[in-house]
């Protein structure tokens, strides 16, 4: 199974290559990749590419929020594993260190 962190970036890409509107092709490679995702971890992703468009998800370098530049408290709230919501804009945020560990495939 792929690591949560691997399917929200896959997800996403899949979502900027999509049609201008942000629409993304209902392809069975998204329907497996939103699946891998916790309910509550897609909820937050579809409600920030509504808000954010291609900027839905970001990574945090040093705590802060590439988005919107905030930073964020010592003990973020974890939406999946290495997957964080931003507390100032609601973006879903990563560590870019961790995004493309390949030992994790």
């Amino acid at each position: 199974m792929m690591p949560p962190l691997t399917a929200l970036l896959r997800l996403h890409e899949l979502c900027r290559d999509a049609s201008p509107s942000g629409e993304p092709a209902q392809t069975a490679e998204y329907a497996r990749l939103a699946d891998s995702l916790s309910r509550i971890t897609r909820q937050r992703y579809e409600r920030a590419l509504r808000r954010y468009g291609h900027h839905a998800v970001v990574p945090a370098e040093r705590g802060v929020c590439k988005g919107c530049y905030v930073k964020q408290p010592a003990i973020p709230e974890k939406l999946d594993e290495d997957i964080i919501q931003c507390q100032s804009c609601g973006r879903l945020l990563y560590d870019p260190d961790r995004a493309f560990d390949l030992t994790s495939f």
